[in-house]
């Protein structure tokens, strides 16, 4: 019968025209009532239902409202009875539907929020790494600064020297070169990090041949550290020796802040190409959250990580199995 299909048709629609649908249902379902004939609730519930999911929540409560009075008022005109079973099945049905949207709106906002901090945390740590950058741009402008300067002056012993002693200039001249080819390396890395139109206060650079000191300055600042250093010590170039020791600083720096460890080793080995810088703490665990750049935190793990590639090196950090934390950088002797 024509009336009974408009109390089910309509119902392929109900997600795009809730409430035209919950309309369309409830005359139906009026008119199989006035006629006398058999009829069922069920498509009015699923209508309601719908109409809680996707409308306003106060468009819903009048929809609800409006059902409720138009079904009773129904009921009083056939002499039909309109229990209150009948007004909780209503109920029922509307407030799983409500409860229904309220969890998708939750949903949405806990998605929302998260796309949010995935985004701050991607945008500091581009900061962190172009602070770094900047930092790294420094340190190597005085490792040129120093090379150059010795090509000066092996350049003006060798010119002084040209027609008394030719050994001896041919030697500062071999020294020119090897201290040439060293700084176009240098410069090339430079390249990459420095900012333009920026000036920054300089400073000299630090290198390994300092370490005893750094080691005593945090030994002083209550950190107990233990120096093992294996194979044979050698000179190192100047931006692998800088990086080594920004690397073994920033590591010193975190298990002091965070770890609170009751030993950290730092052990360098010296292999034919390679140089490996480890620094082992056995603090808290909680500590590798302050290292982990993927909250947002870690600005030093991202600092050390350009320094390990900046001269082609690479770095690994992460918790210890047996607690504590660890990192371990490998660095090329010659870059």
């Amino acid at each position: 019968m024509p009336v009974v299909l408009a109390t089910r048709l309509p119902l392929v629609l109900r997600r795009r025209y809730p409430r035209a649908v919950l309309g369309v249902v409830t005359a139906a379902i009026v008119l199989e009532r006035l006629m006398e004939l058999p009829t069922s609730d069920l498509a009015e519930y699923v209508a309601l239902f719908t109409v809680a999911i996707g409308c306003p929540r106060r468009h819903a409560l009048a929809a609800l409202g409006l059902v409720i009075v138009v079904r009773g008022f129904v009921a009083l005109q056939v002499n039909s009875a309109f229990l209150l079973l009948d007004v909780l099945s209503f109920l029922v049905s509307w407030t799983l539907g409500d409860r229904q949207q309220t969890h998708r709106v939750l949903l949405g906002e806990l998605q929302c929020r998260t796309e949010q901090l995935e985004r701050e945390r991607e945008d500091k740590a581009r900061l962190a790494a172009a602070d770094e950058r900047a930092r790294i741009a420094r340190d190597l402008h005085d490792v040129v600064a120093h090379s150059v300067s010795v090509m000066v002056l092996h350049a003006t012993a060798a010119r002084r020297t040209l027609n008394k002693d030719p050994a001896r200039a041919e030697e500062a001249m071999a020294q020119v070169e090897a201290t040439g080819r060293q700084s176009l390396t240098e410069l090339r890395r430079l390249l990459g990090v420095l900012r333009d139109g920026q000036h920054t206060e300089l400073s000299p650079a630090p290198q390994l041949a300092y370490l005893d000191d750094l080691i005593d300055q945090f030994r002083a600042a209550g950190l107990p550290v233990q120096v093992e250093i294996t194979g044979g010590p050698r000179p190192l170039a100047p931006g692998v020796d800088l990086s080594a020791y920004r690397i073994i600083q920033e590591a010193l720096t975190n298990a002091l802040k965070h770890a609170h460890p009751s030993t950290v080793t730092l052990t360098l080995r010296y292999t034919d190409r390679e140089l490996q810088v480890e620094v082992l703490d056995d603090g808290r665990t909680a500590a590798a959250e302050g290292w982990d750049d993927s909250n947002g935190v870690g600005h030093g793990l991202v600092g050390m990580r350009e320094r390990a590639g900046l001269v082609g090196g690479r770095l690994q950090a992460g918790p210890r199995p047996g607690g504590g934390f660890g990192i371990a950088a490998t660095l090329p002797l010659e870059t």
